[in-house]
């Protein structure tokens, strides 16, 4: 069988951690891919794997916010999708969405996909799921692991927080974001818990074993694109104590598989029966990837669809009136997310 060809746009950070792995292995049935970057900076797209054709069949760009008159400037492309994230649509207005009008959207947030569906735009919505793991419903009830990214949700911020359960003892994994700084603990806080600290493993299995040490993991965002690192939390059979916006709260029902807290009030209960949440956060886990896995064949349907412009009600848009998505706030967010 005769492929098609795709181009796939990401950030090249992705691209290097391997974390698009599962949806290239997902387009690689149908499509041969050639897998790019973009670096807004001096406006360049690098093919990095294959070479770049004259024209490709579908062009498909993953969480980057590039606008499409940027992209058909150097590819030709007879279709396009666009997977956007939800953290990084949160300083987008609706003339920003409005310029993808011509592409397929696949979202991995339900709240994103009904505000884009909203617009007119042919937007479709899949929950990913990671594979779970062997359920190990066990770690100390008071010892929680913290990885720490992003300045907003540094340590000072999650400290008070875990003092409202019984926890004891805090790993601290100090591994931040591109941007972002590495805060440590204050001398009240070492009086209060004892702390344990790493910065990058040097397996992937290091850390899951020192997850494993505990029953809580604290989710690492405020917001999230899809979300893999507290997703593969609850694949352990972790309790996720995470910030109550998307895409956590997508995933988390206070209290049955996880808890959320409100980040401006942070607040938390502790659970009566910690083990049954990490058992339900597990099975939900099962439950989702087996729905991914009979589900995700999909996107390549939609990929190869028609685009489905909702006419009526993106004809009360002027087109000719709306301002392209500045470039400059382009930029700071694309240093603001990874």
């Amino acid at each position: 069988m005769i492929k098609k060809n795709m181009i796939f746009i990401g950030h090249e950070y992705h691209l290097r951690t391997k974390s698009t792995r599962f949806l290239i292995d997902l387009f690689a049935r149908d499509y041969d891919v050639d897998e790019a970057t973009y670096d807004m900076e001096i406006d360049r797209f690098d093919i990095k794997t294959g070479e770049a054709k004259e024209q490709y069949d579908i062009l498909v760009l993953f969480q980057m916010l590039v606008l499409p008159t940027v992209i058909k400037k150097r590819f030709k492309y007879k279709k396009a999708a666009y997977f956007p994230m939800y953290d990084m649509s949160l300083y987008t207005n609706d003339a920003f969405w409005i310029e993808y009008k011509d592409f397929n959207i696949i979202n991995f947030s339900s709240t994103l996909h009904k505000r884009l569906a909203g617009l007119g735009l042919s937007s479709y919505f899949i929950q990913y799921y990671p594979s779970p793991m062997d359920a190990n419903i066990m770690g100390s009830t008071e010892n929680a692991f913290f990885w720490q990214r992003i300045d907003t949700l540094a340590i000072n911020k999650i400290a008070p927080l875990l003092s409202q359960l019984d926890i004891k003892n805090i790993h601290l994994h100090i591994a931040s974001d591109p941007g972002h700084g590495e805060p440590k603990p204050s001398n009240d806080q070492k009086e209060t818990f004892n702390f344990t600290t790493s910065t990058w493993f040097e397996t992937k299995e290091e850390m899951l074993e020192v997850i494993n040490n505990s029953a809580y993991y604290v989710a690492p965002r405020v917001y999230e694109g899809i979300g893999m690192s507290f997703l593969e939390a609850m694949a352990m059979g972790r309790c996720v104590i995470a910030v109550n916006h998307p895409t956590m709260n997508e995933y988390i029902i206070d209290g049955e598989n996880g808890l959320l807290y409100d980040y401006e009030s942070p607040q938390i209960h502790n659970p009566d029966d910690v083990r049954r949440i990490q058992k339900n956060a597990h099975e939900s886990i099962v439950k989702g990837y087996a729905a991914w896995e009979r589900d995700k064949h999909k996107i390549l349907e939609w990929l190869d669809s028609s685009v489905q412009v909702n006419l009526i009600t993106a004809n009360s848009f002027n087109w000719n009136r709306l301002l392209a998505f500045p470039k400059r706030a382009i930029k700071k967010l694309l240093r603001k997310f990874r």
